[in-house]
Formats: C-alpha cells, sequence, structure tokens
C-alpha cells in the first residue's frame, strides 16, 4: 500500500491511500491499527525513540529495578509511562526528559534518575 497524502488533525492523521479514490472505498480501513515494516519507519533523530522501543523495556530507579514499560499515556501536561510493578501493580510515572538516567533499546532498559518519585513508594 502507498501513501499518496496524509494530512495532520492534531493527535490524528488523514491518509489518500494509492487507488482508494472515494470514502466508501477507503471506508474498509476505518477505525484500523496500520503497521509499517522495520525497515520503512522513518529515521529518528539520534537520541529519539519510538514508543515501541521502550513498550517492554525493564525500568530501573538507580539500580532498583521498579516494574516493566506497557504503555504510554498521553496527558496534557506531558506523556506518562505505564509500568507493572511488584504484584502487578500499576505505576505512572511522568515521562520527562530530565528524569530519564539513560535508555538502553537494545537491551529494553530505562533508567530513570535516583531524585524521581512516583506514586508506588512508600
Amino acid at each position: 500500500m502507498f501513501v499518496e497524502e496524509a494530512i495532520e488533525h492534531g493527535k490524528f492523521f488523514t491518509l489518500k491511500f494509492k487507488n482508494f479514490d472515494d470514502e466508501r472505498e477507503a471506508g474498509v480501513f476505518t477505525g484500523r491499527d496500520i503497521y509499517v515494516k522495520e525497515r520503512d519507519v522513518v529515521e529518528l533523530p539520534e537520541g529519539s525513540y519510538f514508543v515501541h522501543d521502550i513498550i517492554d523495556s525493564k525500568v530501573f530507579k538507580a539500580n532498583e529495578e521498579i516494574g516493566v514499560a506497557v504503555d504510554f499515556l498521553q496527558a496534557p501536561g506531558n506523556d506518562v509511562i505505564v509500568l507493572i510493578g511488584k504484584k502487578d501493580k500499576e505505576i505512572l510515572i511522568p515521562f520527562v526528559l530530565e528524569f530519564i538516567e539513560k535508555f538502553d533499546p537494545e537491551n529494553k532498559i530505562l533508567v530513570f534518575k535516583e531524585n524521581i518519585v512516583y506514586d508506588d513508594e512508600d
């Protein structure tokens, strides 16, 4: 499938696929997920990552594992990373670059700085 045109509408896009020339024909795509082969993904600038690069990463605060990244939420102030921690407890942490010590996408390891505070702490 080839995209002939893409129009941004805030957080969403309208796509015009080649050989689908009216709304009725394109209706088969409405509400569907679209996937792109890894080899066809745009190249991001160094230090930038896709959400799927971070999902399933083990997440640490300094040297302590606090959970596994399972989702991202888009909030008005900033994105929020959703973790599943000990005893399958959901943990929400603001995903702010200043809170991140390092990210290793190859080994799926995300380390937050030691001074980050989140709602699961005692």
